[in-house]
């Protein structure tokens, strides 16, 4: 196995201890880190895109709020929440007109309410339904288990490049091999969860979730590498070794999160449970 191949199982290993003793902790720990991780991964998206260290300090303070509010479900607090926050940006583009320009402005409000409010959905998905932890890991089975099949199916059959000028490494059988792996993933978690807790899983509307979660996956990793190619840079950071940044391990559960969310929550509504 290739050094670099090695080092980013390893990394990924090492995550997935820490990512369950978090699950697995208090709802305030949880919560807790949960929100330094998002606060993390904006300053990272800031950070790429050189912006000032005053407009980098309000999109982290601005998010706060919006992180709080997504996190408790008050959806009025959150409204007013993002509304004050677009007029703080008003007010210091109009402030600091010869510095930060309409399209740094438009970047950070981008940023903000995509990483902080989409990654909040996380916290919800523990927080909502009964066995939290399994619609927890959900998210993440889609996301991880996608990446998975993408990369190995992608060196093994590779060929085809499914988008060249976005990201070079990415191929059509391994993004074939990623819904494939996703779809999988999400049955066996669906057994686990029957296995240890007793739940009645749903399957049909695993492989479902899996499937479509797998395409906004691989979304959310285009997109990152799209905003990356225009920043000119590889990685958001360097933070965990053979995956860059805390945003590039992250970037497809972000687009996946509310998904998955509002998937479940409408089943549930329908009389009808994923696990």
């Amino acid at each position: 196995m290739p050094k670099s191949t090695m080092t980013r199982v390893i990394s990924a290993l090492i995550g997935l201890v820490v990512f369950f003793v978090i699950a697995l902790s208090d709802a305030l720990v949880f919560e807790i880190a949960l929100g330094v991780v998002i606060l993390f991964m904006l300053f990272e998206f800031l950070s790429a895109f050189k912006f000032s260290k005053t407009l980098i300090v309000t999109a982290l303070i601005g998010s706060l709020p919006i992180i709080y509010t997504t996190l408790i479900s008050d959806y009025a607090l959150l409204s007013f929440s993002i509304i004050a926050y677009i007029g703080v940006l008003a007010i210091e583009s109009v402030l600091c007109y010869k510095k930060v320009s309409f399209e740094d402005i438009s970047k950070v409000l981008f940023a903000t309410l995509y990483i902080s409010m989409f990654s909040s959905f996380i916290g919800l998905m523990r927080s909502t339904f009964d066995f939290g932890i399994y619609y927890l890991c959900l998210i993440f089975t889609c996301a991880w288990m996608s990446d998975t099949g993408a990369y190995f199916i992608g060196c093994l059959f590779g060929h085809k490049k499914l988008a060249p000028e976005i990201s070079p490494k990415k191929t059509v059988a391994g993004s074939i091999g990623g819904v494939i792996f996703s779809s999988v993933g999400c049955i066996i978690l669906g057994i686990v969860s029957v296995l240890v807790s007793k739940t009645n899983a749903n399957y049909i509307a695993l492989a479902i979730i899996g499937i479509i979660g797998s395409v906004l996956s691989q979304l959310g990793d285009l997109t990152a590498s799209l905003i990356k190619r225009n920043c000119g840079v590889k990685d958001f950071g360097n933070i965990m070794p053979g995956h860059g940044g805390m945003l590039d391990r992250f970037d497809s559960v972000i687009m996946i999160a509310p998904f998955v969310f509002c998937v479940c929550a409408l089943l549930r509504f329908a009389g009808i449970s994923v696990f």
